[in-house]
């Protein structure tokens, strides 16, 4: 039997140039698929009730060219310079009304396993106002955030700041679940993030991170 649409909107943050790594990371092969094709693979694999939202910046048009974007809803985030956070306040106020809170997912993390995402959702539907992962006694990504936080995340904030401010000042409302495998911390920096995370997936079984 089919789960129940979840009354969620996942944010998939997609925006920036990501300098440190030389090339359109978002494009780049993991194990010969894009690393953004890899990351939206992964959250298709939730029934969510409202299309998830991808937020492009960077290079968009070469993005849309390359990637079926479908079951997306593709916004772009003409701030992108100014940070992350201006991304998650456009995939803000682009998401679906009705959502009961956002799943803040990164594009260059594509090891994180649909069981973590599982566990985050879990307890977000148990009433936590703020979920993530935890692994090796780390915080990884996906992060939720209930639609009461809003407000604050719509907010003009600079930098990168926009969650994480929210997180480290209501720490008392951080809900952390265990993940059973570290692909929940591993993102994409430079080329040698990339070799590690297909090592890993080679090792774990690449249907890990999907």
């Amino acid at each position: 039997m089919k789960s129940k649409p979840q009354p969620y909107t996942a944010i998939l943050l997609a925006a920036g140039e990501g300098n440190r790594f030389g090339d359109l990371k978002q494009l780049e092969k993991v194990n010969g698929k894009p690393l953004l094709g890899r990351t939206m693979d992964k959250i298709s694999e939730v029934d969510w009730k409202f299309d998830p939202v991808l937020v492009l910046g960077y290079r968009a048009e070469k993005i849309r060219e390359e990637l079926d974007l479908d079951g997306f809803k593709v916004i772009l985030n003409q701030r992108w310079k100014k940070g992350m956070s201006t991304s998650v306040e456009a995939a803000i106020r682009s998401a679906n009304p009705g959502s009961r809170g956002y799943f803040l997912f990164l594009a260059d993390m594509p090891a994180v396993p649909v069981s973590a995402i599982e566990k985050v959702l879990e307890r977000a539907n148990q009433g936590s106002s703020i979920v993530a992962p935890e692994y090796s006694g780390q915080r990884g990504f996906p992060v939720y955030l209930d639609r009461k936080w809003e407000d604050e995340l719509r907010e003009e904030i600079s930098g990168d700041r926009g969650a994480r401010r929210i997180i480290r000042e209501n720490r008392e409302e951080l809900d952390l679940v265990q993940a059973a495998h570290e692909g929940v911390l591993m993102d994409v920096d430079n080329h040698k993030d990339l070799e590690e995370i297909e090592l890993y997936l080679n090792e774990e079984g690449d249907k890990i991170g999907l």
